[in-house]
C-alpha cells in the first residue's frame, strides 16, 4: 500500500473522496492532513487526520477523524473514489 491513510477496504483516502460516515450522512474528505505537517497544529492531530465535510440533510458540518485508524474509522465508507485529473 502506499502511504497515507487507508480506508478500512485498502484504498488510500483521498481529498474528494466521497465517503458515508458513521452517522449515516454522505460526506466529501476535504483535507488530508499527513502526520508531522504544520495543518496537524490547527486541528491539535500531530498524528494528523481526515477532515470530512458531512451533508446532514443540505447543512453542512465538519467532521475530523484523528488519526483514522482508531474508533470510529472503520465506520467511514468509501462511496467513490475522487475524480482522477
Amino acid at each position: 500500500m502506499k502511504g497515507g491513510f487507508h480506508y478500512y477496504t485498502g484504498e488510500l483516502v483521498e481529498v474528494g473522496d466521497k465517503v458515508r460516515t458513521g452517522s449515516g450522512c454522505f460526506g466529501i474528505v476535504a483535507e488530508v492532513l499527513m502526520p508531522g505537517t504544520p495543518e496537524t497544529c490547527t486541528f491539535d492531530s500531530p498524528a494528523g487526520g481526515v477532515l470530512i465535510i458531512e451533508d446532514w440533510n443540505g447543512c453542512q458540518s465538519s467532521l475530523f477523524l484523528k488519526p483514522p485508524d482508531r474508533e470510529y474509522w472503520e465506520d467511514v465508507h468509501l462511496v467513490e473514489k475522487q475524480s482522477q485529473k
